[in-house]
C-alpha cells in the first residue's frame, strides 16, 4: 500500500507539472509544429517503408511465377 500512494502521488504531480500553464504554453509555442512535422515524416517514411516492402513481396511473387512457368513450359 505504501508503494502505490507514492506512486500515485509521483503520478499526479508528474500530471500536475505537464497541465501547468507555463508548461503547456511553451509546448504549445515551440514544440507543436515540430512534433506535427516529426509526425507527418514518420507516418510518411513508414508507409513508404510499408509500401516498398509490399511491392518487394508482389514482385518477388510475380519472379517466382514466371520462373515457375518457364520451367513448366520446357
Amino acid at each position: 500500500p505504501n508503494q502505490n500512494s507514492s506512486a500515485t502521488l509521483e503520478f499526479e504531480s508528474f500530471t500536475n507539472f505537464r497541465n501547468h500553464k507555463k508548461v503547456r504554453k511553451y509546448w504549445e509555442e515551440k514544440c507543436f509544429l515540430f512534433e506535427d512535422i516529426w509526425l507527418r515524416f514518420i507516418l510518411l517514411w513508414h508507409g513508404l517503408y510499408l509500401f516498398s516492402k509490399l511491392l518487394f513481396l508482389f514482385l518477388f511473387f510475380l519472379a517466382s511465377f514466371i520462373v515457375s512457368f518457364l520451367i513448366m513450359k520446357q
